[in-house]
């Protein structure tokens, strides 16, 4: 049985308005049950959750009609809700259409007392009955507005006391996405920055004693005064032990409600960095990792016998075959576009001493996306040294 929000209620009052609940059920799903018309699916669900995964919704209108026909009590999901008030409405519609009862309104059990059961009668249940009483609010079903003011006000989850990843499924994966990188921030800010970093210029400047939060390859700044950039260090003392990042992402966000103006930093562990860089020596057995002029070349673990060749950058298709591969990727579409662009920004610094910083910052910002960047990584360390 599913809960009845009325006060006083009786088990036999809840038993035989769920068996009312039933007859509706059953009737919204009779074309189902005789043709597998799925299209009774389709109508009461999201359509980004019934294109994406048909397979949760027809589970979801499964358990729902369970659960009205066993007798343990079972509070519904959003999801159920959601499905249960959209069939209950599709109903009343026919109802008016058809000016029928789509459920019978004579019963043959004796009448319940008026103090009983909110005051209904067995009697008296309709669609309307259910549409009122079936759900403790109806919040689930303009979820996504109630999406849309958290964007601009976090506090909403706690001034209404709701909790929207309960929600996920009634949005679209873009909306939440969007709601979790705010939320994660608004936690972030509730419970203040009690990190202490120093920001390490490239042109050796050095900021100490920053306010922030550091969270695995995240870091969040909150004075946008200071000037941030990629290739940037971030350092601070964790456990008496120096940490040290580079900067891959910089962004900056102005006030927003309850968030105040941030920096939110992607950066990767400059020791994870080093091992990258020896991991790729130390599997370049046999060959040439440095050019160094036009004509010279270092030599590790094998004897010179080759011929002096000079490279024009002109010459080299190793960054065109790079940027092909991230376009055909899978990674999300902000992503490609700023790999792409530190991609160009190494080919333009070919040949320059800007080169090696250019090489650690890309190496640093494809970290997450090796499986894609690793089989160009050779052709590009020997490129260090021209």
């Amino acid at each position: 049985m599913i809960k009845i929000y009325i006060y006083n209620i009786e088990r036999e009052f809840l038993e035989e308005a769920n068996k009312k609940l039933n007859e509706l059920l059953n009737y919204y799903f009779h074309p189902f049950d005789d043709d597998g018309e799925e299209f009774v699916f389709d109508g009461i669900f999201p359509k980004h959750l019934y294109r994406t995964n048909k397979e949760k919704c027809i589970k979801t209108t499964f358990e729902l009609r369970e659960y009205v026909n066993d007798l343990s009590s079972h509070s519904l999901t959003p999801l159920h809700e959601y499905a249960l008030l959209k069939i209950l409405y599709i109903l009343k519609d026919l109802e008016e259409d058809e000016n029928r009862y789509v459920i019978k309104k004579e019963i043959d059990n004796e009448e319940i007392e008026s103090d009983k059961n909110g005051g209904y009668f067995l009697e008296d249940i309709d669609i309307d009955f259910f549409i009122t009483y079936c759900f403790q609010d109806h919040d689930f079903y303009e979820v996504e507005r109630i999406f849309e003011i958290f964007v601009k006000d976090p506090t909403v989850e706690d001034f209404a006391s709701i909790n929207l990843e309960e929600y996920e499924d009634l949005v679209s994966e873009d909306i939440f996405r969007e709601y979790k990188r705010i939320k994660k921030r608004y936690k972030i800010f509730k419970n203040l920055m009690r990190d202490n970093v120093s920001l390490e210029k490239q042109n050796g400047e050095v900021v100490n004693n920053i306010l922030s939060y550091v969270e695995g390859n995240e870091i969040f700044i909150l004075d946008t005064s200071l000037d941030i950039e990629e290739g940037d260090r971030i350092t601070r003392i964790s456990n008496g032990q120096e940490e040290a990042y580079i900067i891959t992402n910089s962004d900056s966000y102005g006030n927003n409600y309850s968030i105040p103006a941030h920096y939110e930093l992607r950066v990767h562990k400059e020791t994870a960095f080093e091992r990258i860089q020896a991991m790729i020596i130390n599997n370049q057995d046999n060959s040439i990792t440095n050019i160094t002029g036009n004509n010279n070349r270092t030599n590790i673990r094998t004897t010179d016998n080759s011929k002096n060749t000079s490279i024009k950058v002109t010459e080299i298709k190793i960054f065109n075959q790079i940027k092909e591969a991230i376009k055909e990727s899978d990674i999300l579409a902000t992503e490609k576009d700023k790999l792409i662009s530190n991609v160009s920004e190494l080919e333009e610094s070919v040949g320059t001493s800007n080169y090696q910083s250019k090489y650690q910052n890309f190496i640093a910002s494809a970290a997450n996306h090796m499986t894609i960047i690793a089989p160009f990584i050779p052709e590009l360390t020997k490129l260090l040294g021209i």
